[in-house]
């Protein structure tokens, strides 16, 4: 179902309620948030959860809540859509078929202005879909149903990858920022999502020595080989490729039978 998202709004112009939060269909929150949209000084990192359903809504909350987040529950793309611009998040996790917007159209939503790591969930979880996920911008795809435990091994990934210590990575004319998804091709500047960001990492950290497909998919996803792993890996060197502006396959290659790997360039 198509949905007119409206025109961005800043926290001061959300309606809010006597309570000072803006309304929202299906809000529940485990936590607070602090005078304009930021965190309470807890400590704990946030996670934002987009899901009809409201027992599938309860147990993920739940299980983020004990493993130490700070989690936003929400029921409606919309509603999470209204939280992403008045709060910051350390990841999220979206339903894929929502009530009112799939979740595929809310992550394209959510990429056009942040990097924040996602999380699909979905009863869908054949190939094809989970690379319609990764294509919209999503940087993990957990079919339904799934362990918990797996759950939070996944969000804890993501997060720590986000956050992790400063530092930079090289490879000839390219570098990588280790803390944050960013590159630089020569004197260019590449924002990239953190899918990208991870698997870039590890093609520099590799020096020009080829990575299989399954190499790649225990560094970024924490597993080796799921069903569909081969197509996920292509579709997301797709997307580094594009993000670098690599069209031409000159910085990464495929090396036939062998995998990926970063090729001798001098000029970007």
């Amino acid at each position: 179902m198509s949905m007119e998202w409206g025109p961005e709004v800043t926290p001061t112009e959300l309606p809010v309620t006597a309570e000072g939060e803006p309304p929202s269909s299906g809000r529940e929150t485990k936590g607070s948030v602090g005078a304009g949209g930021e965190p309470p000084s807890s400590g704990r990192r946030r996670v934002l959860v987009v899901e009809d359903e409201p027992h599938m809504r309860e147990i993920v909350g739940f299980v983020l809540d004990h493993h130490g987040y700070e989690v936003v529950l929400e029921g409606s793309a919309e509603a999470g859509w209204r939280r992403i611009q008045h709060e910051r998040f350390d990841a999220m996790v979206l339903d894929v078929m929502l009530g009112d917007v799939s979740g595929i159209d809310l992550c394209v939503r959510i990429r056009s202005r942040s990097r924040t790591p996602i999380i699909f969930l979905s009863a869908l979880s054949t190939p094809e879909e989970r690379i319609a996920g990764l294509e919209a911008g999503a940087d993990d795809y957990l079919g339904k149903p799934f362990s918990p435990r797996e759950l939070v091994l996944r969000v804890n990934r993501l997060v720590e990858r986000s956050l992790s210590d400063p530092g930079e990575l090289r490879w000839q004319e390219v570098r990588v920022d280790a803390a944050r998804p960013i590159a630089t091709l020569g004197e260019r500047r590449v924002v990239l999502t953190a899918t990208s960001h991870q698997i870039l990492s590890a093609l520099v950290r590799a020096q020009g020595a080829s990575m299989t497909w399954r190499e790649i998919l225990n560094e970024v996803w924490a597993t080796s080989a799921p069903q569909g792993g081969k197509q996920m890996v292509k579709t997301a060197i797709y997307r580094l490729r594009r993000e670098l502006g690599d069209d031409e396959a000159r910085l990464v290659e495929t090396v036939r039978g062998s995998g990926y790997r970063l090729g001798v360039v001098t000029k970007l």
